[in-house]
């Protein structure tokens, strides 16, 4: 399975960011919860642009880790045991799939990684 990264803050759109006193890093990446929580959006917002796939990736055991970055993936937790994932049909993972995809939600943490039990990712 291919995890679309998140296109880079344009220069236009860091322009008016900062015009709204809100200062980021290079990549794109804020530092507090609201911001981050406008990244989030404006993903979802860029992405049903140009796609209108959206579906639930479902683990029946394991859990799902979440990453501290989301700028790389377009991965939004639901539960524990859902991700809502662009460019993807509704899908059950197996044990096996949910590993590998945790593996890339880990990889693509800038600082941590978080689950509600991280025994059962």
């Amino acid at each position: 399975m291919e995890i679309e990264e998140r296109p880079p803050l344009s220069n236009s759109e860091a322009k008016f960011y900062e015009s709204q006193g809100i200062f980021l890093r290079p990549s794109g990446d804020g530092a507090d919860r609201l911001v981050k929580d406008m990244f989030i959006a404006r993903t979802l917002q860029a992405a049903e642009r140009r796609t209108d796939n959206w579906g639930l990736l479902i683990s029946e055991k394991r859990e799902f880790l979440v990453s501290d970055d989301f700028s790389r993936t377009v991965l939004i937790p639901v539960s524990p045991t859902l991700y809502l994932v662009r460019g993807s049909d509704t899908t059950t993972l197996t044990d096996k799939d949910v590993i590998g995809l945790n593996e890339v939600v880990r990889e693509s943490a800038r600082n941590f990684c978080f689950a509600r039990y991280l025994d059962r990712c």
